[in-house]
């Protein structure tokens, strides 16, 4: 699709939802060796079309042998002319341990007439991900994408998507970008059109994929492979 018809489908989507946000950037922290995670998301210059109560977000992990470690945490925005807060809640199947909902809620809703509203949450993860690769074979022999990943599917129109993935230890990885539309399907025309937006430093410890005008319910990630 161009560019053209890109921006037409963005523009008719902000008009069907209620909000848009300008950026939203979602950061992985890879805390140690036996895979610890801390996840950081940030949205930022949220508006309104209308009166919105509202804005849900969900935290999950699918890890095997992985758990969400502490309760999340919510950083509301500062000199916002109402009050913001917000609540979360733990998956009654696991006890939160794979997946907590939460909801952002603004007093007296979120109107086109307010500034744009920026928010982070943050949840920490133990064995977020797997750091062997014989545990990384073995746990996804099954599976039809066979490794780990960080990604954001786009549920509500953005601007600017960024996924980062940040290794604090030494485990020799090299990372790459990838799109899916459906469960772990790779979409490979809409990774030509944003692959460019990927960058690794030399080392391979901080990788960044970052998305101009994502597209409504595709999912994109950075995924990696370990050695051996």
């Amino acid at each position: 699709m161009s560019e053209v018809g890109t921006k037409q489908l963005q523009a008719a989507a902000r008009e069907s939802f209620g909000w848009t946000a300008q950026e939203i950037t979602s950061r992985l922290c890879i805390l140690n060796e036996q895979g610890d995670t801390r996840v950081i998301r940030a949205s930022d210059g949220i508006r309104a079309n209308y009166e919105i109560g509202s804005i849900p977000g969900r935290f999950w992990l699918a890890t095997p042998g992985g758990k969400i470690k502490n309760s999340p945490s919510f950083k509301g925005p500062s000199n916002f002319p109402k009050a913001v807060t917000w609540n979360y809640t733990p998956d009654p199947e696991t006890g939160g341990e794979k997946a907590i909902a939460y909801t952002v809620t603004i007093t007296n809703y979120l109107t086109p007439l307010d500034p744009p509203l920026s928010y982070s949450v943050e949840a920490d993860y133990e064995r977020g991900i797997l750091t062997s690769p014989e545990d990384v074979k073995r746990e996804y022999a099954k599976d039809a994408f066979k490794w780990d990943y960080h990604a954001v599917k786009v549920t509500f129109p953005v601007e600017r998507l960024t996924v980062a993935v940040d290794f604090k230890v030494d485990l020799d990885i090299k990372t790459f970008p990838g799109v899916f539309y459906g469960h772990e399907r790779h979409h490979d025309l809409e990774f030509q059109r944003v692959r460019n937006g990927f960058s690794s430093s030399p080392d391979g410890y901080k990788s960044t994929f970052t998305i101009e005008q994502p597209k409504l319910g595709f999912e994109y990630l950075i995924y990696w492979e370990l050695p051996g």
